[in-house]
């Protein structure tokens, strides 16, 4: 377990946290049933905007959570493994940073932007704590049965839906009118903002909290396992895991395009054409990862590119959410909120995809960590901890 395999954990997770972004910007841009089916946007979308639209939802949609979520279930047994297991629950090393980033995920979620993702890990962190000590191979079978009992939580309440849809047949017509009311409030002031964004967070927080957590958790339990078994030191074979991620891919872009094709029906858009993402994304994630390390062994420059920013990770994944809601929210800056069609976002993703890349091995330069990853190191182990190299 050296430098090397540390430096993928790096940059696999800088993938994760660009790519992130990518799937959110709808998100920022547009009220919560806007980002979620296309007819539902604030203004016309074009042709170019729904292939856009198509190709995240293809390459990126439920690929880089996926492996953040690996990730992050990695970094809690590194950090973990710091104390013994004589270590007192109000002094373990984890009590601290799970609870800490829980409060930053509250700040976060509610003052911010409503689909803060913090407070899903932070909690789920606490219920995948004792799996830290389970072997590899345990890791994985009990991780595929909570990823795949998650995945199928989550189809069967959107197939439960599809009826609701059915005996309303005026759903489109109110759903778009919440829109228009949604897109009114994000655009007026800093308080009608700061309100809005509050209403979305609180509405969805439980609701998500209990689709998504098997699934989260079952995501950390296979990361920790593929790290215990050697995947990230290049143990495994890559070409049946490239070769399962291109055929996964395939069939997600497939689907994405009848729905397209389709007019993403209410019902069938969520439930029918959602399928193949659901339980298909994490091989496609994990064929990520091993295109990255295949291209660090080859020597390639775009690893090193990724790996400052994925040091970073807390800082741009935070930085990203300031600089979308100054973006679109009133009141905070420009307030284009529902102005925009998935071309011009992608274009500023883009930009700050640039600027993260170049500015977070600048500052690495110059100091040891993030400055988010520096706060919450320092009130985690509740002392100042050296910035400075």
């Amino acid at each position: 377990m050296g430098s090397a395999r540390l430096a993928s954990l790096d940059y696999i997770r800088g993938l994760a946290v660009l790519g992130i972004l990518a799937v959110n910007a709808a998100s920022f841009a547009a009220p919560m049933q806007s980002a979620n089916n296309p007819t539902l946007w604030p203004i016309a979308l074009s042709p170019a905007d729904l292939w856009t639209w198509w190709g995240i939802h293809t390459f990126f949609e439920a690929k880089f959570y996926t492996l953040f979520a690996m990730l992050f279930g990695i970094s809690l047994f590194l950090v973990g493994q710091k104390a013994d297991s004589a270590t007192p629950f109000a002094k373990h090393p984890l009590t601290g940073r799970l609870g800490w980033l829980l409060l930053f995920g509250l700040i976060h979620g509610a003052l911010i932007w409503w689909g803060d993702i913090l407070v899903m890990y932070a909690v789920t962190g606490f219920v995948f704590w004792r799996w830290r000590t389970v072997s590899g191979p345990k890791l994985l079978l009990w991780g595929t049965v909570f990823w795949v009992a998650g995945s199928a939580l989550m189809a069967s309440m959107l197939f439960g839906l599809k009826p609701l849809y059915a005996s309303h047949p005026d759903f489109a017509s109110q759903a778009q009118a919440g829109v228009m009311a949604q897109t009114a409030l994000m655009r007026g002031n800093f308080l009608h903002s700061l309100s809005g964004n509050l209403n979305e967070w609180t509405n969805g927080l439980i609701f998500t909290l209990i689709l998504y957590m098997p699934k989260i958790l079952g995501l950390m339990m296979i990361g920790l396992g593929l790290f215990k078994t050697g995947f990230f030191e290049g143990r495994y074979p890559a070409w049946p895991f490239i070769a399962a991620g291109a055929i996964s891919l395939g069939l997600i872009g497939w689907q994405n395009l009848l729905d397209m094709r389709a007019g993403f029906p209410p019902g069938d858009h969520e439930a029918i054409y959602g399928l193949a993402n659901e339980f298909l994304s994490p091989l496609v994630s994990l064929a990520y990862a091993l295109v990255l390390m295949s291209l660090a062994r080859a020597g390639s420059g775009f690893t090193r590119l990724l790996e400052p920013v994925g040091r970073m990770a807390f800082t741009n994944y935070l930085t990203q959410s300031l600089i979308m809601t100054a973006l679109f929210y009133g009141g905070r800056g420009l307030g284009l909120f529902g102005t925009m069609g998935y071309v011009q976002l992608m274009a500023i993703v883009a930009v700050i995809w640039v600027a993260q890349i170049i500015w977070s091995p600048i500052w690495l330069r110059h100091f040891r960590y993030g400055p988010f990853e520096w706060l919450w190191r320092s009130l985690s182990q509740r002392r100042l901890v050296r910035l400075r190299p």
